[in-house]
């Protein structure tokens, strides 16, 4: 099982830049720890495509967060209440959507979610010191929430009409983490197929003026139809599927937590029928410990009462002589 765990995670690592892979490992780390050193981090960083992004904080080489070697940087701390998981790890969705959950976030599902922008500089300084790898950060102090669809446009309503739907409408993840969510995918629409998603983005175009649509739209498939015009779509291998490698890496984990519980508790049945078998040995000794002692004390009264008998048969003998005495004085007498 530990073999099938480490062949799932390799397989997982192979879906993302290694690179954000060792960061990643690095950012787990440094919250088993609970603290990092702090940074001055301001702005908004580098985003996937090395220019500032909505609020994404990159790591790398820019020197704005290199506090490697900083004795007088802070510690700041940080643990589930500050470091929430990649947007991958936080987002929940039916089968039927992996493929074009995929599309649209691609290796956006590796960002990690954090608080805020100090936990975000703090964990960079984490990188930059231990040289460990690259990680998108998603403050959710900088994340503006892009709407629930209340108040929907005769837009949104004619895309609603041609079938075309809210990617996040089919997703399930944490409240509190709904800022990064959007960001990720609010600008995106899940259509049936390639044609639709073809026909919802000339709509959504042709509504913005002929320029670029309001929206990127994807198919089932992963067929994606950016808000710019650009198509991507073919075929995609399974096992290059982030979602599948990450839903494959816990079926994994899960299976060898499983199985080491089993262990655990038939080692525990072993220990207590040990312990039985022990206690049951230990009873076995004393009582033939016990009988022994019986058979001696048992053959030492017999040893006794044949004594007792002789002496009561010597004793009758010396009376029956003195009564034979008595009657011969008697006579004489």
């Amino acid at each position: 099982l530990n073999d099938a765990v480490r062949q799932a995670e390799m397989s997982y690592e192979r879906c993302m830049p290694r690179d954000v892979a060792k960061g990643l490992a690095c950012v787990r780390r440094a919250v088993v720890r609970g603290y990092g050193g702090g940074g001055d981090g301001t702005g908004g960083g580098m985003g996937r495509d090395g220019k500032g992004s909505g609020g994404v904080m990159g790591i790398g080489g820019d020197s704005s967060y290199n506090t490697a070697g900083d004795a007088s940087a802070s510690k700041v701390a940080f643990g589930s209440n500050k470091v929430f998981g990649t947007i991958l790890e936080l987002i929940e969705c039916p089968p039927l959507y992996h493929a074009a959950v995929d599309a649209v976030a691609g290796n956006s599902l590796f960002q990690m979610v954090v608080a805020d922008d100090s936990t975000a500089a703090a964990l960079i300084g984490e990188l930059q010191r231990e040289k460990g790898g690259r990680v998108a950060f998603m403050p959710l102090n900088r994340m503006a929430s892009l709407g629930d669809g209340k108040g929907r446009s005769q837009l949104d309503d004619e895309l609603r009409r041609l079938g075309a739907v809210p990617l996040t409408s089919r997703l399930t993840y944490p409240p509190h983490v709904a800022g990064a969510i959007q960001s990720v995918f609010g600008k995106a629409l899940l259509c049936k197929d390639v044609e639709m998603a073809i026909q919802a983005h000339q709509l959504s175009s042709r509504a913005q003026g002929g320029g670029a649509a309001a929206y990127h739209c994807v198919s089932l498939d992963g067929d994606l139809v950016r808000r710019t015009g650009g198509i991507t779509g073919g075929f995609a291998p399974p096992e290059r599927n982030r979602i599948l490698s990450h839903k494959a890496v816990l079926a994994a984990r899960k299976a060898v937590e499983e199985a080491t519980m089993a262990a655990r508790v038939l080692a525990e049945a072993r220990t207590q029928v040990e312990d039985e078998a022990t206690a049951a040995a230990n009873h076995v000794s004393m009582a033939t410990v016990a009988a022994a002692e019986a058979r001696r004390k048992l053959a030492q009264t017999k040893q006794e009462t044949i004594a007792i008998r002789r002496e009561v048969a010597e004793l009758e003998e010396q009376i029956s002589a003195s009564a034979v005495l008595r009657r011969k004085y008697e006579v004489e007498m």
